[in-house]
């Protein structure tokens, strides 16, 4: 599974090979495989569900429901392209179910339970790369957990990252074994940060191509990474600061590896939205922004309902994760062009605080005024800057 940019996880390259049809060229996905993203996306749903009625409640367990079923992003991924996003869901929204176990059995030794929680970030390793981030989170978070001595927070913390990498062990070392580098989960983020960083008036993917095997590409990246901070750091803050923009704005983001008229590599890729349209038979110019449109401003709101519900929630383990993840996800954008597929992991963490949001909207009984207060400016705020971002991207 080794392509030109990069090495890709395994997982879900080995189901979707299942339901690819091999006797056409390019090799076509059987209607089956859509089945099968719509039932992960509609388990994912499920899970959420389950999430928030634990946490909040059964009304704001419906709420999740609906807001994850009306995602747009989630709807037409699952049932127009072959995606990973669909399975990455899933797998999220269960380590959410886990890391809520977790939390519920502090005081009666979850070891069931941090070990599933490992177990699902392992997999979800195998799935996609940037789950690496998320598991850091996760670990995280349980070092932060209240209501536990420090010893059991680092016991059961290094119960779940020890649970992750023996899952991915297997696949490491098969990396290791066939291109000398023990990769966890793949290197196609590796390239694409690479890419987007290369000094001015150098070929990212020419000083990639140039390394003789996966390590020396890694190390390449590696040591760009590192000039772009210590040789043209304000090159690289002004980089950065534009990619936010993609992170936060309507779904026109471009593939990692696709950096042209922001870093300067010329590419054939083509934005997300654009693939959508395609798939829908949407006629360029005004459909095809109404589709940005309806994709951005989906995302907006459900960012903005979080912010409020993440507002008035209490800070525990589930509360500092979002927090954690919100704040990782940020400082990755700012290292590559992959606002889209960043922004699609932030979803399931952002529907039981959306939920939770709708819930207190819909209720007849008044929220306290501190509460309320508190929950509006923190929707308005998010919502202003997320506004911004739908002008100031180019249409599709």
């Amino acid at each position: 599974m080794e392509q030109r940019d990069g090495l890709s996880p395994p997982l879900h390259p080995m189901l979707a090979a299942l339901a690819l049809d091999t006797a056409t060229r390019p090799l076509d996905p059987f209607p089956g495989v859509y089945l099968v993203q719509v039932a992960a996306d509609l388990a994912a749903c499920l899970l959420l569900m389950h999430v928030t009625r634990r946490r909040f409640g059964p009304r704001a367990g419906l709420c999740a429901g609906w807001l994850y079923a009306l995602q747009p992003s989630a709807v037409l991924w699952s049932a127009s392209t072959v995606a990973v996003e669909p399975l990455s869901a899933l797998v999220l929204a269960g380590a959410l179910v886990a890391q809520q176990r977790v939390q519920a059995r502090w005081d009666r030794r979850p070891w069931l339970a941090a070990l599933t929680l490992g177990a699902l970030c392992g997999v979800g390793l195998l799935v996609r790369e940037e789950m690496l981030l998320l598991t850091a989170v996760f670990t995280a978070s349980l070092l932060s957990a209240p209501g536990a001595s420090p010893s059991r927070r680092l016991g059961f913390a290094a119960m779940v990252l020890g649970t992750a990498l023996a899952v991915t062990t297997p696949w490491a070392e098969s990396n290791r074994t066939h291109h000398g580098k023990a990769v966890l989960s793949g290197t196609t983020t590796t390239f694409a940060a690479l890419v987007d960083n290369a000094p001015p008036g150098e070929n990212g993917e020419l000083i990639w191509a140039a390394a003789p095997d996966l390590r020396g590409k890694v190390t390449a990246a590696r040591r760009v990474l590192l000039r772009s901070w210590s040789e043209y750091p304000g090159l690289t803050a002004q980089r950065a600061g534009r990619r936010l923009l993609v992170l936060v704005g309507p779904e026109t983001t471009l593939p990692g590896a696709a950096a042209e008229g922001i870093d300067g590599a010329p590419t054939a890729r083509r934005a997300s939205v654009d693939v959508l349209r395609d798939r829908w038979r949407l006629p360029s110019g005004s459909a095809g922004r109404m589709l940005q449109l309806l994709l951005g401003i989906a995302m907006l709101g459900l960012l903005s309902l979080s912010a409020a519900g993440w507002s008035v929630a209490p800070l525990d383990m589930g509360g500092r994760t979002v927090l954690m993840a919100g704040l990782t996800l940020a400082l990755a954008a700012a290292l590559t062009v992959s606002g889209d597929r960043l922004r699609f992991l932030a979803v399931p963490l952002a529907v039981p605080y959306a939920a939770l949001a709708l819930d207190m909207l819909t209720q007849r009984e008044p929220l306290l005024p501190r509460s309320a207060r508190r929950a509006a400016v923190a929707g308005l705020v998010v919502a202003a800057l997320l506004a911004l971002t739908l002008f100031l991207l180019p249409a599709p």
